[in-house]
């Protein structure tokens, strides 16, 4: 009994210290890059042993996967706890445009401060160097347009307008981001919920 409380707790202190890694090196990442950052810095700022580090992550690249693993089920249970209570289809799209503006603007605690896309940074540094990043990244991406689908699916039946709005919806959430990081326009996640309001309004 006392063995495995004893194991129990050390493996509790181990899943602290990994986790511990993975918000130290994200920060880093995507305040400076992903190529920008060692592992003598990410221990540094983790405050870990370099052995305690591969003890959990046999490289920098299964680090960047975690990070990226990590901030994607941030998102996603963010999204998806927000959503809860929104009456599905037009209205849950409007609530997710909401919360993308609250996101520009620091207003979300549940996630980082906004400095773009962390999934579009890590596909454009690794897209010719690590195919299980650029994966993930497409991954991230296309959960995404699944939640689109889901919700434009419920008043939409025809499979091509179907298509056409989510793709629509995707183009609109991309561009806020980049719109936001390249020219500090924090108001372009409520540009993009007048015209999706007007799109759906008028929809045929």
């Amino acid at each position: 009994m006392i063995i495995c409380i004893f194991v129990g707790v050390c493996k509790k202190m181990s899943n602290i210290k990994q986790q511990q890694i993975i918000e130290a090196a994200f920060a880093l990442f995507y305040q400076k890059g992903f190529h920008a950052v060692g592992i003598n810095e990410i221990i540094k700022q983790s405050q870990v042993a370099k052995k305690t580090l591969y003890n959990h992550f046999k490289n920098k690249d299964a680090l960047i996967l975690a990070t990226l693993e990590w901030h994607h089920q941030q998102i996603i249970e963010h999204i998806q706890q927000s959503i809860t209570l929104a009456v599905p289809g037009k209205d849950t799209i409007l609530v997710i445009f909401e919360q993308l503006d609250a996101w520009l603007n620091g207003k979300v605690t549940q996630l980082p401060t906004c400095n773009g896309c962390y999934f579009t940074q890590a596909h454009k540094e690794f897209s010719m160097l690590n195919p299980e990043i650029t994966a993930l990244c497409l991954h991230h991406k296309q959960t995404f347009q699944t939640i689109f689908k889901i919700q434009v699916n419920d008043f939409e039946k025809d499979p091509q307008k179907s298509r056409l709005i989510v793709d629509l919806l995707t183009l609109l959430k991309e561009g806020v981001i980049a719109n936001e990081q390249i020219f500090q326009q924090k108001f372009s996640a409520q540009q993009a919920t007048f015209y999706i309001e007007n799109i759906l309004r008028f929809k045929r």
